[in-house]
């Protein structure tokens, strides 16, 4: 048996302004790191709640779990936990993935971040993303647009 990835969803959930693709990749980096640190059996869970005016995307995996006093590390450029996969595997990262993720969340004026009970007992990586409110989409449509890149777009948390 592989790892099992779960999608938990519970209400509708209102839209959130996003660029889809950068999203796309903080989810797909998410996920990606806990199958990595997930053994074969394991869960990966991602869930989305709704906190206030703001939607919350949760990746619950049931892995290796991390140091309490390592979490402060992880979203560094080029960190690599000791002792962790990427630490001590043959195919090792580049130590930018979380990095890139927290940058991408924070240009969104959302925030990042994990917690875990400590090894062996999984970890959660979580991230914020503002609702998009009627005054949030005008505000943007009133934002100059560079015409060279893709426009932001409203999209759904369920991606």
């Amino acid at each position: 048996l592989g790892v099992h990835l779960m999608m938990q969803q519970g209400a509708t959930l209102p839209q959130v302004i996003a660029d889809t693709d950068k999203i796309k990749e903080v989810l797909f980096n998410l996920i990606g790191n806990a199958m990595k640190f997930t053994p074969q059996g394991g869960t990966i869970t991602v869930t989305f709640v709704q906190k206030e005016m703001l939607i919350e995307t949760l990746v619950t995996d049931t892995g290796t779990g991390i140091d309490p006093k390592d979490i402060d590390k992880l979203f560094a450029k080029f960190s690599m936990i000791p002792e962790s996969y990427g630490a001590n595997s043959q195919i090792q990262g580049t130590g930018l993935g979380l990095y890139i993720s927290k940058s991408i969340i924070e240009l969104h004026g959302g925030r990042i971040w994990a917690k875990s009970e400590g090894r062996g007992k999984g970890t959660t990586f979580t991230f914020s993303l503002r609702i998009a409110t009627e005054a949030a989409v005008q505000q943007l449509k009133a934002t100059p647009v560079d015409e060279s890149k893709q426009a932001v777009d409203i999209i759904h948390t369920g991606v």
